[in-house]
């Protein structure tokens, strides 16, 4: 008897499980409450460019079996992304490097420093902010300070809604990490492209196959109450399936029994101009001064994939803490990073793994984790490989 599986959510950790279950002949049901496909990723066409709606998504990756996998289902264009961070008055190279502290220090300043961090972290190295808030070396360590309180203080704090970044998960700001070298580039990995035809249309693809059924603007109320670790079987609507793929917000499936869990959020601001100067970058990121944390000019895209691009769609972003009954806030992009906020979630993470013989909680909400795209396509296939419903 063919298996039947449905999977909440219509972005890439849903897409790539369904595309990976119908490639094996498992029939799909894709829930998914948005009016559109791609999750996050979702982009529309527009300035004969292509504006990312939910934050420009930039795919990099070391992984090649990602790679192989979606590049069955786009062509893409060598895209190498870069970030300015606006620091007293000017725009400096983000991550800050040495080329950075050129900008942001008197030069005879610069070349000291400069010497001092090849001296103890090695060229071509990748410090984080906390080794050097802790060298013993004055020059260093006064580095640090500046770099915290210019770049990283204002911007994760208004990113995070904490009074003090250092609070947050370490890894956190280590995504952003001081490089001992001039590499202005913002990502070092080996595979790095766009779509050439979005990522709507990328995902369209992932799930272009006669096995997956979709059902946008569907809001699924789940029979989570009706689980337990002794069935094979969930029925969804009258209808029943071997295994449910779940990649909304965990806490939301529980109905909240354990609590809620706290989310950011992001309101996006859209202007469009005509060209009248050239930004240095698509992400511009304003770390002091200002309520929004970046400005992002998806011109950029369009001149990547090779197009002529005359206006250009501006979007600011403002951070701020989720809030389903705030229209400006109403979407749960990120999970926080607090220690409370993470043992919160591991009550629900337990729940969910009681009810696995039915149940995965996958992807970004339904794990409460940051995931880049990349991470997302490399989990859900690693996913895949594991359920026993493949097997």
């Amino acid at each position: 008897m063919t298996k039947k599986i449905a999977i909440i959510g219509a972005g890439i950790t849903g897409s790539v499980i369904a595309r990976c279950a119908a490639d094996i002949g498992i029939n799909v049901d894709i829930f998914e409450k948005r009016n559109h496909l791609a999750g996050n990723c979702y982009d529309i066409e527009e300035f004969n460019s292509f504006t990312h709606k939910y934050g420009p998504h930039l795919f990099h990756t070391g992984n090649k079996k990602v790679v192989d996998f979606i590049k069955r289902f786009s062509q893409f264009i060598p895209y190498i992304h870069k970030v300015h961070a606006f620091v007293d008055g000017q725009f400096i190279p983000i991550p800050y490097n040495l080329k950075s502290l050129e900008f942001t220090h008197p030069s005879y300043l610069a070349k000291r420093i400069s010497q001092k961090l090849i001296d103890e972290f090695g060229f071509g190295n990748q410090v984080s902010i906390y080794k050097l808030l802790d060298s013993a070396d004055l020059d260093i360590k006064n580095l640090g300070d500046f770099v915290y309180k210019k770049i990283f203080f204002g911007y994760s704090s208004k990113q995070w809604g904490v009074k003090d970044p250092l609070s947050i998960n370490k890894n956190v700001l280590d995504r952003v990490p001081v490089r001992i070298n001039r590499n202005t580039n913002y990502f070092l990995d080996q595979y790095q492209f766009l779509p050439k035809n979005g990522y709507t249309n990328m995902l369209k693809n992932i799930i272009n196959s006669e096995k997956i059924n979709i059902k946008v603007g569907y809001n699924l109320k789940l029979p989570i109450d009706k689980l337990s670790s002794t069935n094979t079987q969930i029925e969804i609507n009258g209808k029943k399936y071997d295994h449910l793929f779940y990649t909304g917000k965990v806490d939301e499936l529980f109905s909240y029994c354990k609590g809620k869990l706290e989310y950011r959020s992001l309101n996006f601001v859209e202007d469009e101009f005509c060209f009248s100067s050239k930004r240095p970058s698509l992400a511009l990121n304003y770390p002091e001064n200002f309520d929004f944390t970046r400005i992002v000019d998806y011109s950029f895209i369009g001149i990547a994939l090779g197009r002529n691009v005359d206006k250009s769609r501006i979007v600011t972003e403002y951070p701020g803490r989720y809030d389903e009954n705030n229209p400006n806030f109403n979407e749960a992009f990120y999970p926080l990073f607090t220690k409370e906020a993470q043992e919160k979630y591991k009550l629900y993470e337990k729940l969910a793994n009681s009810l696995s013989n039915t149940l995965t909680v996958c992807g970004r909400l339904g794990k409460y984790k940051y995931f880049d795209m990349d991470d997302a396509i490399g989990a859900a296939l690693n996913l895949v490989s594991k359920n026993h419903i493949f097997n």
